[in-house]
């Protein structure tokens, strides 16, 4: 099934998702914050279709992320205010490309800077830094010579950009292991006078141990569904992400209270001029388990390029 070119989309890939991890037990503010650290870009995208890119061609983005947050998801769901009148704030800029290798095969990667902030009524502290670096590749039907079916695997690895913080005074931005992760994304497209762009993807994340802190954190679920409207010049689109977590696991003892869920949606609106895009979108996370529950924003700036 031949669907149209990709077009700039925010088509999150959940398997990259928003968050680094929570620290299981931790009742200081800094613990807290790492809920709460990006864990991708927000608009990191599939591409827009089920198609791989285009061979030698690309694109990059460059995307400000900002998530302000009084409140938390407790182990069993309720929301409640951060300990001592806390407040956590994340601001950062990531710097995603990726790149068509030839028909059916398309590489990502993916850089984060992080400035998160922490106060309570006793003080506050921040602390800027490289986040995770990630890197994926997508294989379609195309690179087999097989016919084609609206249907990619994706295979990525997540590395430490900084080592996880044993002290509890600082504030970590990276949990300082190593994920690998394998999913699926699919869709479709609805030509017409009102097109509609439907795209779904799933898979697994396997989280692994931190040798220095002793600490594993739970293997995950993933998954996403996105709807949008590609119209002349800009395009809206909403979606919606399930996160399901198991129990982290610190030096041999598991901590069934410590497995993190987050379900969110995510509305954007985007508009296209002179062969880019600029893209506005948000995060409203509807239920989760221990992550910081405040919405997040993002403006997102997208350029393609292609190989002489």
């Amino acid at each position: 099934m031949k669907l149209p070119p990709a077009r700039p989309t925010r088509v999150l890939s959940v398997a990259l998702l928003l968050l680094a991890g929570v620290l299981a037990g931790a009742s200081d503010l800094a613990g807290q914050a790492l809920c709460a650290a990006p864990h991708s870009v927000p608009s990191l995208r599939p591409s827009g279709s089920i198609e791989s890119i285009e061979p030698l061609t690309g694109w990059y983005q460059l995307t400000y992320y900002r998530q302000r947050s009084d409140q938390f998801f407790t182990s069993d769901g309720t929301e409640q205010e951060l300990l001592g009148e806390g407040l956590f704030t994340a601001n950062s800029i990531f710097l995603t490309s990726a790149f068509g290798i030839t028909e059916g095969l398309d590489i990502w990667g993916q850089v984060p800077i992080h400035y998160i902030q922490t106060s309570s009524a006793s003080g506050g502290d921040s602390r800027v830094g490289l986040g995770d670096v990630r890197f994926a590749a997508r294989i379609g039907s195309d690179l087999f010579r097989l016919p084609r079916i609206p249907l990619l695997v994706r295979g990525g690895v997540k590395l430490p950009g900084s080592d996880f913080p044993v002290d509890a005074t600082i504030i970590p931005i990276s949990e300082g292991q190593v994920d690998w992760e394998l999913g699926l994304e699919t869709g479709y497209y609805v030509s017409g006078r009102f097109p509609v762009q439907l795209v779904g993807a799933g898979g697994y994340r396997w989280r692994t141990l931190n040798e220095d802190s002793g600490r594993k954190p739970g293997d995950e679920w993933y998954f996403y569904a996105g709807v949008g409207g590609p119209q002349s010049g800009w395009r809206w689109g909403l979606s919606f992400e399930a996160l399901l977590g198991q129990p982290p696991v610190q030096d041999g003892l598991e901590l069934p209270a410590g497995a993190r869920e987050l379900f969110q949606i995510g509305p954007s609106v985007a508009f296209q001029f002179a062969g880019t895009e600029l893209e506005l979108a948000a995060r409203i996370p509807l239920a989760g388990k221990n992550l910081v529950s405040g919405t997040s924003f993002t403006v997102g700036f997208y350029m393609p390029w292609a190989l002489p």
